[in-house]
């Protein structure tokens, strides 16, 4: 386990930092929301997916939408759940193409943030490794976001969402977990109950 805020003591820290960073400290690094639970069959699925990436290969989730789709400028690649190698880590970071949000203004892209090239694309996050496939040929594995979308536990999975903490750099997304889904619930719609009982004990 590596404590990546240890010293820096942000009061948050997304998972997006250590993704960015994968080239500093190993070959290959899966990764997937807090909040998405995968059934056993998709995960050895995936995991095959994720064992077959080649040195300097991604894998992320392609999010394209009907409402996006005549928006090129809009599309992304979901770190929903994704596998990244220490070749690709690099390439998108030199390139400054990686997964942080508005990565116009990555310190490696030598273009002006603020020039009309760069009128319209998202924010988002991802949107950087889309542009790095499309602007610069690298090599992503695309994955369909609807394998992943039943156990995916979001607020725009359930109408009455309460957020339990404010939706800044102080959101502390174990609450707002806690607060509106029961593991135990949720582990049983996806067959993962036998988990439970192996790691929390059957009481």
């Amino acid at each position: 386990m590596v404590d990546f805020n240890g010293h820096l003591r942000l009061p948050m820290m997304s998972m997006l930092f250590p993704i960015e960073f994968v080239f500093l400290f190993c070959e290959k690094l899966a990764f997937w929301h807090s909040d998405l639970l995968v059934p056993e069959r998709e995960m050895r699925r995936i995991s095959v997916v994720f064992d077959k990436l080649k040195q300097g290969e991604t894998a992320a989730v392609r999010s394209i939408s009907w409402r996006i789709f005549f928006s090129p400028k809009l599309w992304r690649y979901w770190e929903l759940i994704g596998c990244t190698t220490r070749g690709a880590s690099q390439d998108q970071y030199n390139k400054g193409c990686g997964w942080w949000r508005n990565f116009r203004f990555h310190k490696n892209r030598p273009e002006d943030p603020k020039s009309p090239k760069w009128k319209g694309y998202s924010w988002d996050h991802g949107v950087g490794i889309m542009y790095w496939k499309r602007k610069h040929a690298g090599r992503v594995v695309g994955l369909k976001e609807r394998r992943f979308a039943k156990g995916h536990y979001s607020r725009t999975r359930k109408r009455d969402y309460v957020a339990m903490s404010p939706n800044n750099e102080f959101r502390d997304l174990r609450l707002d977990l806690i607060g509106n889904f029961d593991l135990r619930v949720c582990a049983r719609e996806l067959g993962l109950e036998s988990y439970l009982e192996t790691e929390c004990g059957s009481g």
